[in-house]
Order: C-alpha cells, then structure tokens, then sequence
C-alpha cells in the first residue's frame, strides 16, 4: 500500500508544483515544498495515519525565528479545495513574518 500511496502523492503534489523534500523509510509520511520559492507556501505532509487512513497536512518553514510554528490539522488526502487552504496558509505565514508576535 506505501508504494501506491507514495506514488498517488508524487503525481498528486507535481499537479500543484510541490516536489519532494523528504520522506520515512516506509514511505508512508512524505513532505513536499512548493517550487515557488518566493513565497511563504506551506509544506505539504502527505501520509497514512493510525487508522490507515490517507491524510494531509499543511505546516510553515519554520522561519518565524524559532517563536512561531503554523500548522493545520489533518486533512483529507486529495481535497478538493487544498488550493484554497494553501492560499488562506500563506496569507496567514505571511502576516507572521511581517508582523512578528515578538
């Protein structure tokens, strides 16, 4: 099932211009970064949870010097809206650089 998964990722994630950051051994919990880099875009985990669900996340770069971390709850795998999540994401990455809390 990993494989399969790891490859539905890869084509999914390449139709939205993110490629591969880093992966686990299994397969089963893949990061892919935007190949946008001129912005603040969240990487993308893809992976299977407990229940063997597929899932996605969104989380930030860790780049708001160290005091601030972005991250969404779990998602499903292949939504039909991740565009918009990414948008309203980086909107959101975006203040917190320019308008640091600290």
């Amino acid at each position: 099932m990993e494989e399969k998964f790891y490859e539905e990722s890869v084509e999914w994630m390449n139709t939205l211009n993110y490629s591969i950051h880093s992966h686990n051994s299994q397969k089963s919990n893949i990061t892919f970064i935007s190949n946008d880099l001129g912005g603040n875009y969240p990487a993308i985990t893809c992976f299977i949870n407990e229940h063997n669900e597929k899932r996605c996340k969104l989380s930030d770069s860790g780049n708001y010097k160290m005091f601030l971390s972005l991250n969404s709850g779990d998602m499903q795998f292949k939504h039909s809206d991740i565009d918009r999540y990414i948008k309203v994401f980086k909107h959101y990455s975006d203040l917190a650089e320019n308008y640091p809390p600290f």
